[in-house]
């Protein structure tokens, strides 16, 4: 019996041995791959790997404070104005109500001493602007929102995360905020339960636990009642460090709801208001390191989340859901969407969506296109002071015949969030080509260090940082040719 096994494991393996020298071919349309036992071993595709000191796109030869190029970069006029050619390739130049809500911030920022705008009129005070950062697993535990974040707060004020959802599948591999919850919340998603109507804008919506009545008179008990705790990350960004303002959004409730405040000291608020959504300023400009908060309910309530923030500045709000295609955000509801706007007055919206539509053999996306159109009227509506970001797809890249390349899917799913954006009269901005285009991925994935992750798909840390700063670099290139052409 000994002797039959290592036969057939002896001429399995010779076989496999034979089979590696013979090369990849096709039968009736399938490919058949040569066999590679070391592929995972090796470095994958053809294209050199990017040094740590190089950029994954031109855009990055410029500085990330000012338009102009890297004074270390030795470059001619005839490639720099290539460079401005491929930034003028996208259209995140049709971002007129949001550069003017910057430029105001801009100037009230620079007439603070005498508190006037930039007509020497009106009294300046608490200006903000605010970017709702909307997508899928790719912006997951505030990746590529971070580093957007960080810089616009640079360079135009501001400190806070902005909006932290009550619970979080990726809370533990966030670095922007340590974010804790007790595990007796009930979460409800959007791409679980599409049938709920009163979602936030992150597609999720939270409920507390009940407690008894007779608990509830006693604000001592802490048994039995949900909770969140919120830590600043000192050790990541420094406009993360402390928490300066706190804010609560919730539903209707009964009125001998309350929640206990515990930062710098204990602090209790009634749960009241009358509206879809409410907003309770929980602390105000105290500098927080960490903060606690208990929920005393004894009936149902709809949680929103929290914003971390501060009186004047930019903040980007993330709002990742895994699965989302961003076809289902046409099911939020308008009373809901329009109760957060009314509180966070958003300039823009940023759009992150794609990964979960297309599969390698995928032709046919017009109806994707279709029904993304309509995503987009419907924000236009119950957002109508803000402008939209279309974001692309970046590279992703499958295995064929013992290579990592693009997915054939890819490149079309591009074309067609650029006709979404065409026909929906918004700005778009290609990741694709950003990462340079195809077969891209492979080489982010094989750098040194790596920029994404081995699924071909996902950036890490460091490689969504760099999305970050291309997006930003963007971003400040087109306000200033905004400027410097108005």
């Amino acid at each position: 019996m000994r002797k039959t096994v290592s036969l057939t494991l002896f001429i399995i393996f010779i076989s496999a041995l034979i089979y590696a020298f013979v090369p990849s071919f096709s039968v009736f349309g399938v490919d058949i791959e040569k066999l590679d036992f070391f592929s995972d071993l090796l470095s994958v595709g053809d294209s050199q790997l990017m040094s740590e000191n190089e950029d994954a796109n031109p855009y990055s030869k410029f500085e990330e404070n000012n338009s102009n190029l890297n004074n270390n970069t030795e470059i001619t006029e005839e490639t720099k104005n290539n460079y401005l050619k491929l930034y003028d390739k996208d259209s995140v130049c049709l971002l007129k109500n949001f550069f003017e809500s910057l430029k105001s911030l801009e100037n009230s920022d620079k007439n603070k001493s005498d508190n006037k705008n930039i007509s020497g009129n009106d009294t300046i005070k608490n200006k903000k602007v605010r970017i709702a950062f909307l997508g899928d697993s790719m912006i997951e535990g505030d990746l590529i929102s971070q580093t957007l974040r960080y810089k616009l707060q640079k360079a135009f004020g501001g400190v806070g995360v902005g909006y932290v959802p009550v619970t979080s599948p990726v809370a533990g591999f966030r670095r922007s905020i340590i974010h804790t919850f007790s595990n007796n919340w009930k979460t409800i998603s959007l791409v679980t339960v599409p049938s709920y109507k009163f979602f936030g804008l992150s597609g999720y919506v939270f409920n507390p636990s009940y407690v008894s009545k007779t608990q509830l008179k006693d604000s001592t008990i802490k048994a039995g009642l949900s909770w969140i705790n919120f830590r600043a990350a000192e050790d990541f960004y420094d406009n993360l460090n402390t928490f300066n303002t706190i804010k609560l959004y919730y539903s209707k409730t009964d009125t001998s709801s309350y929640v206990t405040f515990k930062g710098n000291d204990t602090k209790y608020f009634n749960l009241k208001g009358d509206d879809v959504v409410n907003e309770l300023v929980l602390a105000e400009e105290e500098n927080l390191r960490e903060a606690r908060i208990y929920f005393h309910c004894s009936s149902p309530v709809n949680v929103y989340g929290f914003s971390i923030e501060s009186p004047t500045g930019v903040f980007v709000d993330n709002y990742a859901l895994r699965g989302n295609s961003g076809i289902p955000m046409i099911l939020l509801n308008r009373e809901v969407l329009e109760g957060i706007n009314k509180y966070f007055d958003y300039s823009l919206i940023i759009m992150e969506y794609g990964l979960n539509v297309t599969l390698p053999e995928t032709k046919d996306l017009d109806w994707y296109k279709k029904q993304m159109v309509s995503v987009i009227s419907y924000l236009k509506e119950c957002f109508p002071k803000s402008d939209i970001i279309i974001m692309s797809v970046g590279d992703k890249c499958y295995r064929k015949f013992g290579k990592y390349i693009t997915e054939p899917s890819i490149p079309l799913l591009v074309s067609i969030q650029e006709q979404i954006a065409n026909e929906s009269g918004v700005a778009f901005w290609n990741l694709f080509e950003e990462m340079g285009g195809e077969n891209s991925m492979a080489k982010w994935v094989n750098n040194k260090p790596p920029f994404a992750n081995k699924d071909y798909t996902h950036f890490n840390f460091a490689g969504a940082e760099r999305i970050g700063t291309l997006l930003y670099n963007q971003i400040i290139y087109h306000y200033r040719k905004y400027y410097s052409n108005n």
